[in-house]
């Protein structure tokens, strides 16, 4: 499990953490058993999801990942930054 994944359970209660847990785990199930085609399904499924966020992401990530591994830690690197947008939203108010 992820570092940052480890930091998400001590919020899981929150429906928007355990959705970006989910959706983490999922990946990494899909990528651990080599079911690249399904991966990237899920990925593309992740961007329609955050279709605002994955805007901005790519604006700022202006280099696209080239490769499976590149592609599976990017989504990882972006599920990590949405969870703690959500966490620190969710502590604002």
């Amino acid at each position: 499990m992820n570092k940052y994944m480890q930091e998400f359970e001590k919020y899981k209660e929150i429906k928007d953490i355990k959705d970006i847990i989910d959706e983490a785990l999922k990946l990494d199930e899909l990528y651990n058993a080599k079911k690249y085609n399904e991966m990237l399904n899920h990925i593309n499924n992740l961007t329609n999801k955050y279709i605002v966020e994955t805007m901005v992401w790519n604006s700022v990530n202006k280099t696209m990942p080239q490769t499976i591994e590149q592609q599976y830690v990017n989504a990882h690197t972006f599920l990590k930054a949405q969870g703690f947008k959500i966490l620190i939203e969710k502590r604002k108010k």
